[in-house]
């Protein structure tokens, strides 16, 4: 993209945001968060940085997907690496190749992180079924929620209706790479009922060859008042998807293949997944004791992956059985407002692979997985005086690993091992209230990542049958984090939000591609600034802007002082919302992504991947209960990659090219 035609945007948006009007609303701080303390707040009380976004900014955004919602968010990193978000991480604290196990992904307070490397699947929540997302930046949810949440949570709420007529809504949308995408769905609710039930058929070819993504899910969610005390919570959800593994491009295959090629084809490189689950619950309601919760929930995946290349079929199945009741009490302590939360969760995960060679027919594998984890903790905010409050929060949590390998070829050695860790986070945090519109906050948290169950095996071949172990000098990643930051509406038309974030952290958990291993950092340093500026011209525009910088380098060891790779520095996004011509919507989103080191490019001698800055234009058109939607993605055809590796010596670059122009139409319709 042409650096003028950038310009010219961000003239046309500083002066639009210096502009003075007459705006009949104001920006509001004060909203209701769940995530920070697992019990319903106002958000001036969030002793730490969190984003939160409504069902009615998803619509204002014109989103389509998580993805496209996420991506501009303050502090917060998108990497798709086939543009159909079967494959993709999101980092918050800047974590690079790791990112995606850095940050805890829930959908109604369940994890939805896997315990392998597989990684979060973002198609598989339609963004139909959102409610709200909650996004905690940084270390402090660790105590509540456990692992993975070292660079943050995000938290997806999903719908229930909201009247006593049942509402239906049908959307069908269509677009570049042949995507065709149709979801449904109904709801309503009375005095004792609220439901929600939906369904999403997704269909594309993708922007590269072999990077086809088909899918289709199904869900529910249900809320049953019992009595005074209880409500009874029951969600579900079922997702078929298949899709093609498109691989990278080498600097050399750039040259001589389009950026849409791929090297691998649908016969060769292909995975099928099924993943659902059920979850059940006990919501307790307010009452002057405190509140009791208690939620089941079981998981089950399935996956196939079909390697050409390599003549096998990984054959994975997944299932994840959760218990989690917690106690928050309400009451007093020396005539100020305080509330507790204290519970467990407990978490038994077994998974099983199975390899099959594509020649014979037969198994010539299997590994059974199990890991079972139990952590306590409790939390508890206090009001110190009006304006005034302080969190603190602590959580201990066992994990046990068991593995078991066996090799039906006499080429890999059996493995039969396991592994406990004994793990701790903690969190001190306040918040001063200046007024109903200002808030300053600052806290202290020890956050920890345990290793993916992949991350521990250690292969030998030096000697035949070739040596396999468990790697138990693989350490658990901690991190030391402190972050302070404020929270101001300088009148009815202009808010910022400011954090700024220092982390420490020790035994890093990286693959090392000298060694081909997983292993440890001696110590990294995470630190940066989360800006954004909001603001409200008229009551039919507004707009945002923000900022991130983000400095994540080694310290000691034989990286000293190298930025860790995929890490941008500087990050920035800006969006209006222009509502004018009777029912008529314009945003134009602008994304920019700074210049960062290639993933296994640890001692920075590769070269950098090129920063990039992508324009979106959405324009909707709505009257009585229709919509319809156009967006232009990419309208100046950037050419860029989210993701690129490198090897240990640098000589081999490989890209995964993101899409270039495209669009997408649809029509909604409300019954």
């Amino acid at each position: 993209m042409r650096v003028s035609k950038l310009t010219v945007l961000l003239l046309v948006f500083c002066f639009c945001f210096n502009v003075v009007s007459f705006a009949e609303s104001l920006i509001e701080l004060q909203r209701i968060v769940i995530t920070p303390n697992r019990f319903s707040q106002q958000f001036k009380d969030s002793t730490a940085e969190i984003t939160i976004i409504t069902q009615e900014d998803i619509k204002s955004s014109g989103s389509q997907n998580l993805l496209e919602v996420l991506r501009p968010v303050k502090g917060v990193l998108v990497k798709d690496y086939y543009g159909t978000g079967a494959k993709a991480s999101i980092d918050i604290r800047g974590f690079g190749e790791t990112a995606g196990n850095n940050v805890l992904v829930l959908v109604d307070g369940r994890r939805v992180n896997e315990v392998d490397l597989s990684g979060v699947n973002w198609t598989q929540i339609p963004i139909e079924r959102v409610e709200n997302i909650e996004i905690l930046h940084g270390g402090t949810g660790a105590v509540l929620y456990g692992d993975n949440a070292v660079g943050g949570v995000i938290n997806i709420i999903t719908k229930l209706g909201k009247s006593e007529k049942p509402e239906i809504n049908f959307a069908q949308a269509a677009g570049s790479y042949q995507l065709n995408k149709q979801s449904v769905s109904i709801g309503a609710k009375n005095d004792l009922l609220s439901y929600s039930v939906n369904a999403t058929r997704f269909d594309t070819n993708g922007y590269r060859e072999n990077s086809e993504y088909r899918s289709f899910d199904a869900g529910a969610k249900i809320r049953y008042t019992l009595n005074d005390y209880f409500n009874l919570n029951l969600s579900a959800n079922s997702h078929e998807a298949d899709f093609g593994l498109p691989g990278p491009l080498s600097l050399s295959d750039l040259e001589t293949y389009s950026r849409r090629d791929s090297k691998s084809t649908e016969e060769n490189n292909d995975v099928g997944e099924r993943d659902s689950y059920i979850k059940l619950g006990l919501e307790g309601k307010s009452i002057d004791s405190g509140t009791l919760n208690l939620d089941f929930a079981y998981r089950s995946k399935l996956s196939d992956t079909y390697w050409g290349s390599y003549s096998t079929i990984n054959s994975t199945r997944i299932d994840t059985f959760s218990f989690t009741p917690n106690y928050t009490l309400t009451a007093d302590l020396f005539n100020r407002e305080n509330k507790l939360i204290f519970g467990l969760d407990y978490y038994k995960i077994d998974s099983m692979l199975n390899d099959f060679s594509t020649t014979t027919g037969l198994q010539i594998g299997d590994s059974d997985i199990d890991k079972n984890s139990l952590g306590f903790y409790l939390s508890d905010s206090f009001d110190l005086s009006d304006k005034f409050m302080i969190d603190l929060g602590y959580r201990y949590e066992r994990i046990r690993y068991d593995f078991d390998y066996i090799d039906y070829q006499g080429l890999y050695a059996s493995v039969d091992d396991f592994q406990k860790r004994n793990e701790e986070a903690w969190k001190i945090g306040s918040v001063y209230s200046a007024d109903k519109d200002t808030q300053i906050f600052v806290n202290l948290s020890k956050s920890f990542r345990s290793p993916l169950t992949d991350e521990f095996l250690l292969y030998d071949f030096t000697v035949f049958p070739f040596g396999r172990s468990v790697n138990k000098g693989l350490s658990t990643q901690t991190s030391l984090g402190v972050e302070t930051g404020l929270r101001h509406a300088f009148n009815k038309y202009l808010k910022i939000d400011l954090a700024l974030f220092d982390m420490r952290v020790n035994n890093e958990i990286y693959y090392d591609p000298s060694t081909f291993l997983n292993s440890s950092y001696d110590k990294t340093r995470h630190q940066g600034i989360d800006l954004q500026f909001n603001t409200k011209f008229t009551e039919r525009i507004s707009g945002f802007l923000n900022y991130a910088y983000t400095r994540a380098k080694f310290e000691k060891g034989i990286y000293d002082n190298n930025y860790i790779p995929m890490v941008p520095v500087n990050k920035a996004s800006l969006g209006l919302n222009i509502g004018f011509w009777k029912n008529f919507k314009l945003i134009p989103i602008v994304n920019y992504v700074g210049s960062r080191y290639m993933i296994s490019d640890q001692r920075n001698h590769a070269g950098k991947v090129k920063p990039y800055a992508t324009v979106d234009l959405r324009m909707s058109y709505e009257k009585n209960n229709c919509e319809v939607f156009l967006h232009a993605n990419n309208i100046f055809d950037e050419r860029y990659s989210e993701y690129a590796v490198t090897n240990s010596s640098g000589s081999t670059k490989n890209f995964y090219p993101a899409a270039e122009r495209n669009l997408l139409v649809g029509v909604s319709y409300k019954f």
